[in-house]
Formats: C-alpha cells, structure tokens, sequence
C-alpha cells in the first residue's frame, strides 16, 4: 500500500514530488539548526527564527481553515482541531514564543514520533502544486523542525516524568478526539479507522487492535527519544 499512488490526483508517496519535499525539508532545517546551534539560544536570531516558525505554523493552519471554508468544504468532523498534528501547531507556539517546559516536551515527543510519520506517510490526495500539498508539508515539516530547533537552538530539556505527561497528555486528547468521534461521526486520531492513503499503523492489525499497538509504539518512541537526555530525566 504505501508504495501505491496516493490518489486519482497522482500524489504518489515516494514519489518525485515527495522526495523534493522531504529533500528541501532537510536543506532549510539542516540550515536553520546549523545556523541556531552556532549563534547560541539568546541570540536574537534565534529567538527571531522562534517567532517566525511559530507564526509560520498558525498562519498556515489558519490559511487551511479559510480555503476550505471559502470553497464551502469545511466540515466539522474534520475541521476540529482534534488532530494531533493540529493540536501540535498550538502547543508548539506556545514553546517557541515562550520556551514553556511543558509545551517544548510535548511538541519535542509528538513531532519527532508522531508527525514525523505524517511526513514519510503523508495523508493527502492532491499533487504538487496544490494548496493542499504545500499546506500539508508547510505544517508537518514545520512541527518536525521546531521540535528539533527547540532542542538543538534553544537547547530546552525535558524534565524528569516526561514520558509520563506526553503519555498521559496523548491520552487525554485521545479521549476528547473519541468522545468527538461518537458524537459527530467523526475519525478524529483516526481512532475509528487507520488513514486511506496507507500509514504505520496498517502494520498493527485491524480496528481496535491497532489503538493498542499506538500505546506500546508511542511509548517505545517516546523512550528512544528521550536517550540523548537521559541523564536530565532520570
């Protein structure tokens, strides 16, 4: 599946135009992390380049909300902000603008294990040079980015429990995306069914058993994750 054309529209993932987004991901953040690490994380360019990733990533969210409102396709059981990558946008904000610990643990562990995915897996139908698919990447390589900014540039740290809040905050939001789900017939999470376009999850079972297989896996993630900074969260 995950080598099959995405769509009728010929987005195909591992495709060229795919490839072409994950390359230029890794040449401007490569840069931008480079470029941060060497100024130091009180220099006014980094905390410039906070506010410009953070504004970056709501302006985008925002121009989503607004064309698909303009073209009369915003519908409720998508447009909430019950996705994690959309949760993801606002909490990561509020890390860059204020550099909160709890905010950068949460973007650091949800980008890196969970948008990360979205990036090799990406869910969506429309080709290059769609809105859709700049939109798309704009906001997951963006996440992924100041996740890895925030460590690197502004060189936060998690704090000791951290596994255990970004486990915890996962499944609280589970739970509103769910309650959401029954109510609006929804597939927020996409706690009902795995995505169409083929993800990680196709390999943990069917429905419901793959929910359990997200537990374990995000677990797994979260500890790898947390190894380069074992020793300030043990």
């Amino acid at each position: 599946m995950l080598g099959q054309i995405a769509s009728v529209n010929t987005f195909t993932i591992f495709g060229p135009a795919h490839g072409s987004a994950i390359l230029a991901l890794i040449l401007l953040g490569g840069w931008l992390l480079a470029t941060g690490r060497r100024r130091g994380p009180d220099s006014p360019w980094v905390r410039r380049t906070c506010v410009i990733l953070g504004a970056v990533q709501l302006l985008n969210l925002a121009a989503w909300h607004i064309w698909t409102f303009a073209r009369g396709a915003w519908d409720v059981t998508e447009a909430l902000p019950l996705q994690l990558c959309d949760i993801a946008v606002f909490v990561s904000a509020i890390a860059l603008f204020r550099r909160q610990a709890l905010a950068f643990e949460l973007t650091y562990l949800w980008c890196l294990a969970g948008t990360f995915q979205g990036l090799i897996t990406p869910n969506i139908l429309e080709p290059f040079p769609h809105f859709r698919f700049w939109q798309y990447f704009i906001l997951h390589g963006g996440l992924v980015v100041a996740a890895l900014f925030l460590a690197v540039c502004c060189r936060l740290r998690p704090r000791r429990g951290t596994l255990f809040r970004v486990w915890l905050a996962s499944n609280l939001m589970a739970l509103v995306a769910l309650v959401a789900n029954v109510l609006l017939d929804a597939n927020y999470m996409f706690l009902c069914e795995p995505p169409p376009t083929g993800s990680l999850l196709d390999f943990l079972g069917p429905w419901p058993w793959y929910i359990a297989g997200e537990e374990i896996l995000a677990a797994v993630f979260f500890a790898i994750l947390l190894l380069p900074f074992r020793r300030s969260t043990a």
